[in-house]
C-alpha cells in the first residue's frame, strides 16, 4: 500500500525530470519518450486491481497515454521557455490528481466521493481533445500537413475518446456507435470550417473544443435518457457565452 501511494507522486516527479531532460537534450527523444510511457505502464499496473486483459485496465490506460502524448506534443509547439516550464508544471499536477483517483478508487473506497472519477474524466476528456486539436491545427501552420491527414487523426482520437467516455460513464445503448458516428462527422465538418477563419490555431482550437463540449453533453444526455428541454437551454447558455467571450477576446487578423 506505502509502495502505490509512493507512485502516485513518484511518476509525476519521473515526467517533470523526463521532460526537463527531453528539452535539454533534444537527441534523446525517442529513448526518453519510451522509458516515460514504459514507468507509466508499469506504474498504472501496480495501481489497478483489473487485470491486465480487463477493459477497465485499458481504459485507464488509454487516457493516461493520450494525456501523456498530446501533452507532451503540445510543449513542442510553446516557443516561450518560461510558458514550457509552467506547463510542465500544469501538466505534472494533471496527471498526479488523476493517479491520485485511480489510487482513491481501488484503495480507499470509504474517502471516495461518487462521480469523482467521471468529473475529473470529462475534464481530462476536454483537456486531451483540445491540446489533440491545437496539435493538429500546428501541423498544417507549420509542417503544411494536409488538413483531410489531420482528419483522419483526429477521427481516430476523437473516437477513443468517445469510447472511453462510454466506458467512464457505463453508456451501454446500442445507439452508441450511431451516435459515435454522427460526433465525427459534425465535429470532422467544424474542424475542416474553422481551419480557415483568419484566427491562431489556439482560438480555432478552443472554438471546436466548445463544440465538442456541447455535442458530447447533449449526446450524453439522449443516450442516459435524461433529455430535457432544461438542459439544452443551459448548454446552449453556458457554450453561447464562452464562445462569445473568445470572439470578443480574440485578435482576428
Amino acid at each position: 500500500m506505502i509502495l502505490k501511494r509512493l507512485l502516485v507522486f513518484l511518476y509525476p516527479l519521473l515526467f517533470f525530470l523526463g521532460i526537463e531532460l527531453l528539452f535539454y537534450n533534444i537527441n534523446y527523444i525517442v529513448l526518453i519518450l519510451i522509458v516515460l510511457s514504459i514507468l507509466l505502464l508499469i506504474t498504472l499496473k501496480l495501481l489497478i486491481k483489473d487485470k491486465f486483459f480487463s477493459w477497465d485496465f485499458w481504459g485507464f490506460v488509454a487516457m493516461s497515454f493520450l494525456f501523456f502524448y498530446v501533452a507532451v506534443c503540445f510543449l513542442f509547439i510553446i516557443s516561450s521557455d518560461v510558458f514550457r516550464h509552467s506547463l510542465i508544471i500544469v501538466f505534472i499536477f494533471i496527471l498526479g490528481i488523476y493517479l491520485e483517483s485511480i489510487f482513491s478508487f481501488y484503495y480507499q473506497s470509504w474517502q471516495y466521493q461518487p462521480n469523482t472519477f467521471e468529473n475529473f474524466s470529462s475534464f481530462l476528456t476536454l483537456l486531451i481533445f483540445f491540446l489533440a486539436v491545437t496539435n493538429l491545427y500546428a501541423f498544417n501552420v507549420f509542417l503544411n500537413f494536409p488538413i483531410w491527414v489531420l482528419s483522419l487523426i483526429l477521427v481516430v482520437i476523437c473516437s477513443l475518446l468517445i469510447f472511453l467516455a462510454y466506458w467512464t460513464n457505463k453508456i451501454k445503448s446500442k445507439l452508441k456507435f450511431i451516435y459515435l458516428i454522427i460526433f465525427n462527422v459534425i465535429i470532422i465538418e467544424f474542424f475542416w470550417a474553422i481551419a480557415f477563419l483568419p484566427a491562431s490555431f489556439y482560438i480555432n482550437s478552443a472554438i471546436i473544443t466548445i463544440v465538442f463540449f456541447l455535442l458530447w453533453e447533449l449526446f450524453k444526455a439522449k443516450l442516459n435518457e435524461k433529455w430535457q428541454n432544461k438542459i439544452i437551454w443551459r448548454l446552449g447558455i453556458i457554450s453561447g457565452i464562452l464562445l462569445l467571450i473568445i470572439i470578443i477576446s480574440s485578435r482576428w487578423s
